[in-house]
């Protein structure tokens, strides 16, 4: 008798965790995924935007902030409305359009022209499928602007983006990583336009834990085979750049300074 109460104590309790572990997986199954950081999509160029204005004693640090900001200032062009579309995404909550997709709806503003975004995320598993349509005002409407795809914890994914609606054709290939723990990550843009004389060209950064520089830029130029390489704090600001075969470096006020051994 004692052995029988005991077995229905256990199968009372083991149908009581069933239970709760179904609850569980069914909460965890109506959240919306969360979206992907921002520096999974947006390149940080700004530790090299502060001091324009170059001088004979800031020379090594200008160069690097020349190299990125040829980058910077193409990918300001093509990318103003992406880039824009994607951070306005954060400051919204999406509503849920079927069992496994989510979506995002919002305006943004670029440059005086308003935008809607229409942002999907498919969840498939561990795999989130993301889709950015964006409508303008007067204009077009559900363009396929960029996709892509990540995994459910946001540790790494990639973008292709399409250069745009009148010339609708793959542009820019993302990919991404991210240490949520370490809070750091990389990214890489590379150029996959093929009408493009610069394609396969790239720009990879990151954040490290390393020292005493824990940022880097790597920037290709594919039609010279050519490489530059560029380390920097992004607390101190000290940094080198390696190109010519040789690493040139400056110190926390920008200025040129013998590379330490």
């Amino acid at each position: 008798m004692n052995r029988s109460k005991r077995t229905n104590r256990f199968l009372i309790l083991g149908l009581a965790i069933i239970g709760m572990s179904l609850v569980t997986c069914e909460k965890d199954k109506n959240d919306a995924p969360a979206l992907p950081p921002e520096s999974a999509f947006v390149m940080n160029f700004g530790d090299f935007q502060e001091n324009q204005k170059s001088t004979l004693t800031q020379s090594n640090w200008s160069a690097a902030a020349v190299t990125v900001g040829v980058w910077n200032t193409i990918l300001g062009l093509t990318l103003a409305v992406p880039v824009a579309s994607y951070i306005e995404a954060f400051h919204h909550e999406p509503v849920r359009v079927d069992n496994n997709t989510w979506k995002w709806s919002y305006t943004v503003p670029v440059n005086s022209v308003n935008y809607t975004a229409d942002l999907y995320a498919d969840v498939l598993d561990a795999e989130v499928l993301w889709e950015m349509y964006i409508s303008q005002e007067g204009g077009f409407s559900n363009f396929l602007w960029y996709k892509g795809t990540c995994d459910i914890l946001r540790t790494h994914g990639s973008w292709t983006l399409y250069l745009g609606p009148v010339k609708n054709t793959e542009f820019l290939e993302i990919e991404w990583n991210h240490d949520w723990e370490k809070n750091t990550g990389d990214i890489r843009y590379t150029n996959v336009l093929s009408s493009s004389e610069e394609i396969g060209d790239y720009i990879y950064a990151g954040i490290t834990t390393d020292t005493p520089y824990n940022a880097f830029y790597d920037l290709y130029d594919n039609s010279k085979d050519n490489l530059v390489k560029i380390n920097y704090n992004t607390a101190t600001k000290e940094g080198s750049i390696y190109y010519d075969g040789l690493w040139h470096c400056w110190n926390s006020n920008l200025e040129d300074i013998e590379c330490p051994e």
